[in-house]
């Protein structure tokens, strides 16, 4: 796909665009993007690097992209002296596929990394792990693992030296600092997912009216799921669990609350996706029930959760962003920090990460700092399967192949104002935008339709133009339908299709690529 300067399509009325688009697809060649190529030189051989994920992290609630509350003053001081990407998508809803885009820097219609417990990373796909781990360096994952997001069983977990479940990342990153070897650690949070309880002694960021019965921290939290379990336990626990613990669904009391608890909680560690998704559903409704989604001040207060926990967790790691920028850890190391996808507050009707299309789950923050680049900050598109060509740019590597993704350094260096386009997808619909326009379109399972934003006249995605900017809309899905093409055709795909399918879906899935 041919690359285009962001200001291209943000400032040419729909009309105009009619008469272009056919010679601008007809330019258009088959990858996603066209490669701007390699910085000169080196940048920073042998440096180490270090890779921050918080998930479900939204940019538009950091006030270094513009949020009204002082969420993160620590994150923000350390963008203050890194590249600040303002136009960042992420490539998925949800953690799962979208981490694994970010690690291999392939679309998830390519890695197809999707369920919990069935999906598995095709071999013929290295991780950034792998990459890094081949050239030499020591590789450490800290943080959770498992069937959410990247774990032994589903392959991301391949090239780590060493796994650690911790979230002391201070001192991980000052022990992996004494090696002789370069390293790279790749530090996850779950901090901020769904319920969004205070920790101890933690008060709401400002005084809002609470709504009737909403849980602020782990005790109230717990009271209200263990009732929750005892009203609902037939669509939770298989018949197994409710014939051999029988009493723990009809008595009451703190002690059976705890036993109940207890195998509510080992529900996580069965290897079923079913068993995963009722639990789930148990802790997202139990949260929320007491939540009226139509309700303003009830979505305001339930965000407000959110941005105090943003707050909490960038307190706990003010020395962590501190130990980062002393001249002998900030002079030989690389850093970069994402998020693997938003959140929902109701904007499109859903919370937590309900599966939507809309911009609210897919614009996250991106900062990277490389040493002895000047802060700067970067207007254009960029996205999460540009991280790990930009690693590789920067550290004198080769590129890998199979990357989607394009080097970030001619931005961080000013040599670049290119704006790439962000594809990515969720449940049965794909979305590509530039940062102005959002193209959304159904699968060929889904009974929806193509819709069309304008972001800049309508930045809460409540007016779909897909009537009334055809060109718009028909030069995205010609831009859309040469990603989707691409992809499958370039990285074969190993996986197999379930026994129980029909024959004939099996054939048609076959030939839409994906089996």
């Amino acid at each position: 796909m041919k690359t285009i300067k962001h200001t291209a399509l943000t400032h040419i009325k729909p009309a105009v665009l009619c008469v272009f688009a056919l010679i601008l697809i007809l330019l258009a060649i088959h990858d996603a993007t066209l490669s701007r190529g390699r910085q000169s030189g080196t940048v920073c051989p042998n440096c180490n690097v270090v890779l921050i994920d918080i998930d479900t992290l939204r940019a538009d609630d950091l006030p270094c992209y513009g949020y009204k509350r002082n969420t993160a003053p620590e994150l923000c001081a350390f963008a203050a002296k890194s590249a600040l990407f303002k136009q960042n998508y992420t490539q998925a809803h949800w953690t799962l596929p979208s981490l694994f885009s970010t690690i291999t820097s392939v679309y998830p219609w390519e890695h197809r990394v999707y369920t919990e417990f069935d999906d598995r990373l095709s071999p013929t796909i290295p991780t950034l792990a792998q990459i890094l781990q081949s050239a030499g360096y020591r590789t450490l994952y800290v943080g959770q693992t498992g069937p959410y997001s990247i774990s032994k069983e589903n392959g991301g977990t391949r090239g780590y030296d060493s796994i650690i479940d911790s979230q002391n990342w201070l001192q991980e990153l000052k022990k992996i600092n004494k090696s002789s070897a370069p390293f790279f650690i790749q530090f996850y949070s779950a901090y901020l997912h769904l319920p969004y309880l205070l920790d101890p002694g933690v008060s709401p960021m400002v005084n809002m009216v609470k709504p009737d019965g909403f849980p602020l921290n782990e005790e109230a939290y717990h009271k209200e799921l263990a009732e929750y379990l005892r009203t609902n336990y037939q669509d939770i626990f298989s018949r197994d669990s409710i014939k051999t613990h029988k009493d723990l669904f009809t008595s009451t009391g703190p002690d059976n609350d705890k036993k109940l608890l207890s195998l509510f909680f080992s529900l996580d560690s069965v290897p079923d996706k079913n068993g995963i998704l009722r639990s789930w559903s148990a802790y997202y409704h139990s949260y929320l029930q007491h939540i009226d989604p139509k309700n303003p001040e009830h979505r305001a207060y339930l965000r407000l959760m959110y941005d105090t926990k943003i707050h909490t967790l960038d307190k706990k790691l003010s020395s962590f962003f501190a130990y980062l920028l002393t001249p002998g850890v900030a002079r030989k190391t690389i850093v970069i920090l994402m998020s693997d996808h938003g959140e929902n507050f109701g904007e499109h009707g859903g919370f937590s990460h309900d599966p939507s299309p809309y911009t609210e789950l897919y614009y996250t923050p991106l900062i990277v700092r490389v040493p002895e680049a000047k802060p700067t900050s970067f207007t254009g598109v960029s996205r999460n399967i540009d991280i790990l060509p930009t690693i590789l740019d920067a550290t004198g590597l080769q590129p890998d192949p199979l990357a989607r993704g394009n080097s970030l350094l001619p931005e961080i260096y000013g040599k670049s104002d290119v704006s790439l386009y962000a594809a990515g997808e969720t449940l049965h619909y794909y979305r590509i935008e530039n940062g102005r326009w959002l193209y959304i379109e159904p699968d060929t399972v889904s009974t929806g339709s193509a819709e069309l934003y304008d972001k800049l006249s309508d930045p809460k995605e409540l007016h779909n133009l897909i009537n009334k900017s055809a060109g718009v809309s028909n030069f995205y899905a010609e831009q859309l339908r040469a990603i989707l093409q691409t992809a499958r055709l370039a990285i074969p795909n190993n996986s197999v299709s379930p026994s129980w399918m029909a024959p004939s879906t099996k054939e048609r899935l076959t030939r839409e690529g994906y089996f």
